[in-house]
Formats: C-alpha cells, sequence, structure tokens
C-alpha cells in the first residue's frame, strides 16, 4: 500500500509539473515583449488635449464670474458714480432772504419789461457741429444763490440763459459734451464749481409736473421731473425740461406700477428749495431740453431675446463634447485594434507547442487515479504480497 501511495504521489507531482510548465509557456511571451511605450506621439496628443479643455474650462469659469458677461440677459445696472463727500456734509437748510418773494413750485415771477432778459429762440436746423456752442460760461448765468426756494427774481436771466441754450442745440450734443461722474453729494456740496456744465443723471421718476415758462419766446411751458437713483438715495434731482416723451407716465396716477426709468442731460443751475409733504427741502436744479424715457421691457420679451443665445450656447457646448468623446473612443478603438492586439497576441512558436498538449479536466483526473490505483492493486494480487506489505 505504501509503494501504492509513493506511485499516486509522484504521478500527482508530475503531473502538476506538466500544467505548470504549460501554464508558464503560455504566459511566458508575456515577459519577452518590451512594456507599452506610454508616451508615444498618440498619448501625448490626447493628454495635451486633456490640459487644452482643463485651460478652457478654467476660462469659462473666470469669464462667467464677472457680472458684465451676462448684461446681455440680465441688462445693465445702474450706472454709478464717482465716491464723493457724505451725505451728511450737505446742508439742507432752505434760506428765506427779506424782499424776497416766496413762489409755489411752477411759480415765476416775469420781468417782461426788463429789456436784459433774453428771448429764447427756435432751435437751430443745421447739424453742423461748429454751429453749436453747449459751453456757457458763468458770467452769462449771473448771481445765483443757493439753498433758496425756486428760482428768485435776480436768477431769472441766468436761467432763461441755460434754458434757451438746451433750447437752441440738439439734445444728442448736449449728451456728448455731458459729465457722467459727478456724484449726488459732491455736486451738492461743491455747487459753485459745477454751476454750468452739463450733468447727465440717470434714475427712477417720482414726480412729473407742468408749469408754464413765464419767459419770453416760444418756450410757452416748462415740465418740472423729479427723479431719484442709488446715488441720491431718498433724495431727488430736479429738472426743468422743455419737452417730455410721448406718452410718460405720471407715477402720480395709481394705474403706473412699474418703475420709469429716464436719463437727463441738463445745465446745473443751483440748490433749489421745494415743498414737499415733510416741508421744504433741497433738491440739485438743472435745465434739460428733453428726458430720454427707457420703456419697460417685459420678461417675457427679454427671454424670448435670449432664447436664441441659450440654445446656441447649449447646442454648440453638446457637439464640442461629442466630438471630443468621438475622437477619443475613435482613438481608443484603433489603439486596441492595432498596438493592445499586437502586444497581447501569443507568438507562432507559443501556439504550435501547444498542439500536442493533452488537456484533461478534473473528473478525468480523478478517473485516471482510480484506474490506476486499480491496476496498482492487481498487479501486487497477482505477485502474492499480501495487501498493505512491503516489497524489499
Amino acid at each position: 500500500m505504501s509503494s501504492c501511495l509513493q506511485s499516486i504521489g509522484h504521478f500527482h507531482l508530475l503531473h502538476s509539473a506538466n500544467i505548470s510548465k504549460q501554464r508558464i509557456d503560455l504566459v511566458r511571451f508575456r515577459s519577452e515583449n518590451k512594456p507599452p511605450p506610454y508616451l508615444n506621439r498618440r498619448d501625448q496628443k490626447r493628454m495635451l488635449v486633456m490640459v487644452g479643455i482643463l485651460c478652457l474650462t478654467v476660462f469659462a469659469i473666470q469669464h462667467a464670474k464677472k457680472p458684465s458677461t451676462w448684461y446681455w440677459l440680465t441688462g445693465r445696472p445702474d450706472q454709478t458714480t464717482t465716491v464723493g463727500p457724505s451725505r451728511d456734509d450737505i446742508d439742507y437748510t432752505v434760506r428765506k432772504e427779506v424782499g424776497d418773494v416766496d413762489l409755489k413750485p411752477g411759480e415765476f415771477i416775469a420781468v417782461a419789461s426788463d429789456p436784459e432778459l433774453p428771448t429764447i429762440e427756435s432751435p437751430k436746423t443745421e447739424t453742423s457741429d461748429a454751429e453749436y456752442d453747449v459751453q456757457v460760461p458763468k458770467s452769462d448765468i449771473g448771481p445765483v444763490r443757493d439753498n433758496t426756494v425756486n428760482i428768485r427774481r435776480s436768477e431769472l436771466k441766468g436761467y432763461a440763459k441755460l434754458l434757451g441754450k438746451t433750447n437752441e442745440v440738439p439734445l444728442s450734443y448736449l449728451e456728448r459734451a455731458a459729465r457722467r461722474d459727478v456724484a449726488y453729494t459732491v455736486l451738492m456740496i461743491e455747487s459753485e464749481k459745477y454751476r454750468g456744465e452739463l450733468i447727465t443723471v440717470e434714475g427712477e421718476v417720482a414726480i412729473v409736473m407742468e408749469s408754464p415758462s413765464y419767459l419770453e419766446g416760444n418756450v410757452e411751458k416748462v415740465y418740472d421731473i423729479f427723479i431719484r437713483n442709488i446715488d441720491s438715495g431718498e433724495n431727488y434731482y430736479w429738472f426743468k425740461c422743455t419737452e417730455i416723451p410721448e406718452g410718460l407716465p405720471n407715477p402720480a396716477d395709481d394705474d403706473v406700477r412699474d418703475p420709469i426709468r429716464v436719463r437727463l442731460t441738463g445745465y446745473f443751475f443751483k440748490r433749489a428749495g421745494y415743498a414737499s409733504q415733510g416741508g421744504l427741502s433741497i433738491a440739485p436744479l438743472l435745465i434739460a431740453k428733453r428726458a430720454r424715457w427707457f420703456r419697460p421691457v417685459t420678461m417675457q420679451q427679454q427671454n424670448n431675446k435670449a432664447i436664441p443665445y441659450i440654445l446656441g450656447f447649449v447646442i454648440t457646448l453638446a457637439t464640442f463634447i461629442g466630438l471630443m468623446v468621438f475622437t477619443m473612443r475613435r482613438g481608443e478603438r484603433k489603439f486596441q485594434r492595432d498596438h493592445l492586439k499586437r502586444l497581447t497576441e501569443a507568438p507562432k512558436e507559443a501556439l504550435t507547442a501547444l498542439d500536442g498538449v493533452q488537456v484533461s479536466t478534473m473528473s478525468e483526473f480523478f478517473d485516471s487515479l482510480d484506474e490506476s490505483d486499480s491496476t496498482t492493486h492487481k498487479a501486487a494480487s497477482a505477485q502474492g504480497t499480501p495487501e498493505g506489505g512491503a516489497t524489499e
């Protein structure tokens, strides 16, 4: 029995060694080839493409975080002017002088017999730049006293001069020559410095009133427009205009709910007092020609205008991503078909050596062991060796 077990052990070891040798022969070809060239030109191109996509993504993030990038969708915000002094430095005290007559809002003293009072002329029809002089010397404005109610008698000449200039010069020339960097606080504190200067202001209309001009000429009435913006806060700019846009609503009407945004360009005249619900208050008074009204655009109209841009961006981005994925997949398939197949394919010598190898299953292996055991037992019985005995 001992010899039988030794024979079985030797057979098992030989069979295992034979199978191991076959496996070694099968995988030996892998170590005979060089490792894949990961830094070949194709891989370098793919890495460069990935780096380019990363740079493009970073650039898009940096560009998208800027508020100005989305102005085409949301519109421009209110224009802010240069930072000036604090509003606490503004003097809102209304001065009353002895002998002056207080006028109600929209009322003026007409001095028809004053020979020095200029007549407001009709607007010119020429379009040459040389025909228009938008500058008004301070000497032509005359004496002006700030923080007084409305327009005083001694200020009518300067008021008529500025009103006539706005009526004479086209609005486009006034807007091009105007300043946009004068803050509300600066205008209220440094009034003397900016008197007679053309200034452009944007804001929301609070009050619109019509009043007679009380001046000689073809301007029979003026429009008092009070506006405010982020720069002025709860305070107002006071504009006297010779014209207003057709259909401009009055915020005092109950049916006006949406804010009325306008842009006005006018000559700064003075800090004028006016009557309000809380008493007398002060506002910068500017003489203008006409307000430009930014008619409200509904959100639906804005969305409709933005839809083509959004769709175009989405389609372009999807097309770009699709092309990138297709190119990368195509490169992977080509690499698998050409290089990977060549690297993993077994040599012909190894395949030829496997033709004579007999492969058996586990059941066949154990069956062969049973047959070998029975053959050995029969041979031992035929020689007269007792079962379990040992041979010398």
